[in-house]
């Protein structure tokens, strides 16, 4: 095997790309009404979304790691979910989330958090039950068809 090819073969360094982004999806119990999908990475600006007509479909923020720590969830709750929440009713609701402890620091008078117990996360929060698949689904579908459509001037 020549060495380029040891360079990108299975398992090596070279291909184990470490962008990444973390998205932050948010439904109510009857999927009727949607927080708009957030997506948090790496870059204060990613370079994709810094030329004229290019900007970012989602609402964006950035931390070290692409993580959801204390303050993008606080941003994202006070910047997406409330103002979302609000236009859509005046009524008290409840967010249901996993345990992760940035999320106690942060309240509303019209949101109730409830954390679920450890590992629990997977049995009982409807996102995990299949959204995220059908996501992920819909987006591979949607990369594959644009791939496909460009196949004559990527050749």
């Amino acid at each position: 095997m020549p060495f380029e090819d040891r360079r990108t073969a299975r398992g090596s360094k070279a291909r184990e790309s470490k962008d990444r982004v973390t998205l932050t999806l948010c439904r109510n119990a009857t999927g009727n009404h949607k927080v708009p999908v957030t997506m948090t990475g790496k870059a204060a600006q990613r370079m994709c979304f810094q030329r004229e007509g290019n900007a970012s479909p989602l609402p964006y923020f950035s931390q070290k790691l692409a993580w959801t720590d204390a303050s993008v969830f606080k941003r994202w709750f006070e910047e997406e979910f409330v103002p979302a929440i609000q236009a859509r009713t005046a009524h008290h609701v409840y967010l249901i989330m996993d345990n992760l402890g940035c999320h106690c620091s942060i309240s509303h008078s019209q949101v109730t958090i409830i954390e679920l117990p450890p590992n629990t996360t997977a049995v009982y929060q409807p996102l995990k039950a299949g959204i995220i698949v059908l996501l992920k689904s819909r987006y591979k579908k949607r990369l594959l068809h644009r791939v496909v459509c460009n196949l004559e001037t990527l050749l």
